[in-house]
Formats: C-alpha cells, structure tokens, sequence
C-alpha cells in the first residue's frame, strides 16, 4: 500500500515524491510511480492535475513556451528524468508518434471493437462473396458501416 504524500510540500518535493530513478547525471529512466493517464505520469498539485514530465522539464530547464511540447527522446511515456526530455513542436511531436510505431491504430486504439484477425476474416469472407456488410457487422459486433469502412480499407489501412 502506497502512503499519501504529505501536505505543504513545494512543487519539486511532491514531485520527487513519485519518481523511482537516479539523479539526473546520466540518461536512466525515472520512473513515474504516481497516478497515470494514458500511460504518462499525473501530479495533482494543490488541487491541479499536471503532466508529469512537463513538470520535470520545468523544474529543470525553467518554462515552456507557449505552443510546445515536451517530447521523450527515448519513447518512454513513464520517464520523467529531464536528460531524456526535449521540446518540440505539436507537429514535431506527432512525427516522432507516427516514425515510432504508437500512432493509436488497429487494436492499440482504445476504442477499437474489432482486431487484425477479424478484419482479415470479414475481408477474406466478403471476398469470397459469401456474406453481406450487415450479416459481417453483425457477427463481429459491429454497425454496417464500421463493417464497411474496414473491409473496403478506409479504416484498418495498415492490414
């Protein structure tokens, strides 16, 4: 069981609290070990959730310019060491997503209802002439269009 962080404390102490890793003297992982979303680091300071390495950035390097970004040069949602962060712009930021393999797609995407293999198999059924759009929504739990979209490749297009 967790103990609660004690009250009063600055920023920086509330946000060490949570950090399992070195000094930042070299590129190792700090690990955030306090409450996430979406697999990076929360601090609720004085009533006010704040992004975990945007945090660390500032309490190292100072301010973050209006329009930027807090990138992880090692692709690593979880770490908060400074050494491992950079700023970026928003567009620099979701190239580094897409040339990295974690653009929310296929089965990763948290809305996702069907998987590679059922969209391979409603392709391969449809192909084959067998079934109709409704008929495949329905056997894989899903509306005629999301059938549609991803049998015709409009969606699912990495397959």
């Amino acid at each position: 069981m967790a103990f609660p962080r004690p009250r009063g404390q600055s920023l920086r102490e509330a946000f060490l609290w949570f950090v399992d890793g070195p000094q930042p003297t070299d590129e190792a992982v700090w690990k955030w070990t306090g409450t996430t979303q979406f697999g990076y680091g929360i601090l609720n300071f004085r009533g006010r959730n704040l992004k975990a390495p945007r945090v660390s950035y500032e309490l190292h390097y100072g301010p973050i310019p209006t329009g930027m970004c807090v990138r992880h040069k090692n692709d690593t949602p979880i770490d908060v060491n400074p050494l491992n962060l950079e700023l970026g712009s928003l567009a620099e930021n979701i190239d580094d997503r897409h040339d990295r393999g974690r653009d929310a797609r296929g089965e990763i995407q948290h809305l996702a209802k069907l998987t590679a293999a059922d969209v391979l198999e409603m392709r391969r059924l449809h192909a084959a002439g067998d079934v109709s759009y409704v008929a495949l929504g329905r056997r894989f739990g899903v509306a005629k269009s999301t059938a549609i979209d991803a049998i015709r490749g409009k969606t699912w297009t990495h397959l």
